[in-house]
């Protein structure tokens, strides 16, 4: 599974997940050491511009992965987050992440 833009990559793979940045910075997590999603706001600019983060632990210290909403739709990231969960259910996911997957769930 792959997402992009402007020179930003976000690939899932059955038991990667990874980041790139400006087309060669490149940062991957085991899905399985995920332990949290959160969609929270970005701290410069307010309320409505948020970012998803993906925090791994498993080094004894937090490292994460930072999706904007203003380059990547909600509807995407809504779909990553879902897709990480789906991966590997031990994720926590914030109740801004539960609220963002509940937006863009197909209505029946």
């Amino acid at each position: 599974m792959l997402w992009s833009f402007w020179g930003v990559y976000l690939t899932i793979g059955d038991r990667k997940v990874c980041h790139i940045n400006y087309f060669f910075l490149k940062k991957c997590f085991e899905i399985e050491n995920i332990n949290a999603i959160y969609y929270q706001p970005s701290w410069s600019v307010g309320e409505a511009a948020r970012s998803l983060s993906i925090i791994d632990l498993s080094t004894g210290k937090q490292q994460h992965i930072s999706l904007p909403n203003l380059g990547f739709s909600e509807r995407t990231l809504a779909q990553i987050a879902q897709h990480l969960k789906k991966l590997n259910p031990s994720i926590r996911l914030d109740e801004h992440a539960v609220a963002l997957i509940k937006k863009h769930e197909p209505q029946p």
